[in-house]
């Protein structure tokens, strides 16, 4: 059996999703060579993960309506935090839509999960179907 793990070692080394055989054990460290352990991220390391989703969104930028104006990335950034820090709110928290149509884009997501149910095999009725199964196995 083979699985997947995030490993540490005494060192401090980290390594995300190793592939490794259950039976022979974690893979010793390639820096260090020193045996490693399974980790499960900490509270820290679950937020720098968030931060760097946040980050990548932002790399894809377009302007943000908020309050009526159009603002750039560097202006978002300093209203985001101004208003989390009067709010005592995680900045992560907050959401500000994109200037554009939100009906149009809502089709778009509509269309492209459409499309994506039918490579997958399923139409319209067989899709309804489905749903209705596995509402009825949840529910008992």
């Amino acid at each position: 059996m083979n699985t997947v793990r995030d490993l540490r070692c005494p060192d401090g080394h980290y390594e995300c999703s190793v592939f490794y055989r259950v039976a022979d054990g974690p893979p010793e460290c390639p820096e260090c060579h020193a045996p490693r352990v399974p980790f499960y991220a900490t509270r820290e390391m679950e937020g720098k993960a968030r931060q760097d989703k946040v980050d990548a969104a932002l790399a894809g930028f377009q302007p943000v309506l908020f309050q009526g104006e159009r603002l750039s990335k560097e202006q978002l950034l300093e209203r985001k935090n101004a208003y989390a820090d009067h709010q005592g709110v995680p900045r992560d928290s907050l959401d500000f839509a994109p200037v554009g149509n939100s009906a149009e884009r809502a089709d778009f997501h509509r269309h492209r999960a459409w499309e994506k149910h039918k490579k997958n095999g399923f139409d319209t009725a067989t899709l309804r179907e489905y749903q209705r199964e596995q509402n009825e196995r949840s529910s008992r």
